[in-house]
C-alpha cells in the first residue's frame, strides 16, 4: 500500500527523517507531503507516532486523467462500496450554497441519489436525498469540517471547501473526488468562500478544484 503523510511546506525534510526513524519503507519527499509504503499497520504506526504529519492518507486507486472528463470517469469507476463502510458518516457543509454543492458532488460520485431535477440553481439539502445508500450524511459548519474529519472514525469521508482544505494542509491530490464546477454559478460560489490570500494561492486554478471529497 502507498501512503502520503501531509505537512506544511518546509517540513518535508524533518517529516521524512521522522518516518525513516519509525522504520517505514520507501520514504520519499514531495512538496507538502512525504510518501511511504507498507501495510495498514504501518499507516496506523505513522498516525500514532508522527508528530509532524498533518494527516496520513492511503492511495486507493490510480488512473490516467489528461482532462476533466477522464478524471470524473476514473473516480466513478472506483469501487466506493469497498472503501466506505456501510452506514459511514459523510460530513458536508450546512450553509445553503455549499451544502447544495456538496450533495451534488456526492451524487456525481454515486454515493447518494438526489431528485432527477436537482441542480445548483434550485438548491438541495439533506432532506432532498432520495437514497443515502446506507450513508449517514451530516451537515456541519464549513470551517469545522476538516477538524471533524480528523477526529472521525475510519471510513468517514467529508466534503471540504478548497480554502478550508488548504488551511488544514490538504491538497488537491489528496482528494477522492473533485466537483464538476464548470458553471458560472459554481465558480461564483467557490470564489465567494475565499479570502484574498487564498484567492492569490488559487490564482489560475480551475474552479473545479475548489470543493473536494476527502477521506480519513
Amino acid at each position: 500500500m502507498e501512503f502520503f503523510a501531509s505537512c506544511p511546506t518546509g517540513f518535508e525534510d524533518a517529516l521524512a527523517d521522522e518516518l525513516n526513524a519509525l522504520g517505514l519503507a520507501q520514504v520519499r519527499k514531495l512538496k507538502g507531503r512525504v510518501s511511504f509504503t507498507g501495510q495498514v499497520i504501518d499507516g496506523e504506526r505513522a498516525c500514532l507516532w508522527s508528530r509532524l504529519a498533518s494527516r496520513i492518507l492511503v492511495v486507493i486507486d490510480r488512473f490516467d486523467a489528461r482532462d476533466a472528463d477522464a478524471l470524473y470517469a476514473g473516480t466513478r469507476e472506483i469501487a466506493w462500496e469497498e472503501i466506505l463502510a456501510e452506514g459511514a458518516t459523510i460530513a458536508v457543509t450546512n450553509d445553503p450554497a455549499n451544502e447544495t454543492r456538496a450533495l451534488l458532488l456526492l451524487a456525481q460520485e454515486g454515493l447518494i441519489e438526489l431528485p432527477a431535477d436537482a441542480s445548483a440553481e434550485k438548491g438541495v439539502t439533506t432532506l432532498d436525498i432520495v437514497d443515502a445508500k446506507g450513508h449517514d450524511v451530516q451537515p456541519l459548519q464549513a470551517d469545522t469540517v476538516p477538524a471533524q474529519l480528523a477526529n472521525s472514525n475510519p471510513g468517514t469521508v467529508a466534503v471540504i471547501n478548497g480554502n478550508y482544505a488548504l488551511q488544514a494542509g490538504l491538497h488537491a491530490s489528496d482528494a477522492l473526488a473533485i466537483e464538476d464546477a464548470s458553471g458560472d454559478a459554481a465558480q461564483t460560489y467557490a470564489k465567494s468562500d475565499c479570502s484574498d490570500e487564498i484567492l492569490e494561492r488559487l490564482e489560475g486554478r480551475q474552479s473545479a478544484e475548489l470543493l473536494k471529497l476527502y477521506s480519513l
